[in-house]
């Protein structure tokens, strides 16, 4: 597995910290999802370009906190994972939580995503919110929040 974290943000740097959380996640999740990750890409983006990116690709004219594209191939889980910056600080903001911890939900929510977990209906909905919250807690008992 080959998973990178980068920024075309000027409000957010990465560090390692960043990088190990995003290693951690994508490791467990491969673990208890039975998958197998390639490469994985996670970049952060100001809320002009990531909308920008919703409205070519999905034909949506609006924020939104992320964008997953699933480039797999074969059995391998390969995929670019697009957070929106502003729109994750206005989120912990409102829900309450760091924008680091609300951005680790957000990487465990596209990497759910990329191994086919899906938040259309509220059943669906709910599901991920329960294995997000799983991620984040393996976070935490490793130290990371």
């Amino acid at each position: 597995m080959e998973a990178y974290i980068h920024s075309e943000n000027e409000a957010f740097v990465p560090t390692a910290y960043d990088q190990g959380v995003l290693e951690l996640v994508a490791n467990a999740i491969a673990e208890n999802e039975g998958a197998h990750f390639g490469e994985l890409s996670i970049v952060i983006m100001s809320s002009e370009k990531h909308t920008a990116l919703n409205i070519k690709y999905l034909n949506h004219s609006y924020p939104t906190d992320i964008l997953t594209f699933d480039v797999s191939f074969d059995d391998t889980i390969s995929g670019d994972v697009y957070i929106n910056w502003e729109v994750c600080a206005e989120n912990a903001d409102s829900f309450g939580v760091s924008v680091g911890d609300e951005l680790y939900r957000l990487i465990a929510h596209g990497l759910l995503h990329l191994t086919g977990y899906a938040d259309a209906t509220e059943e669906e909905k709910l599901l991920m919110r329960e294995q997000e919250d799983r991620y984040l807690r393996l976070i935490q008992e490793k130290g990371f929040m």
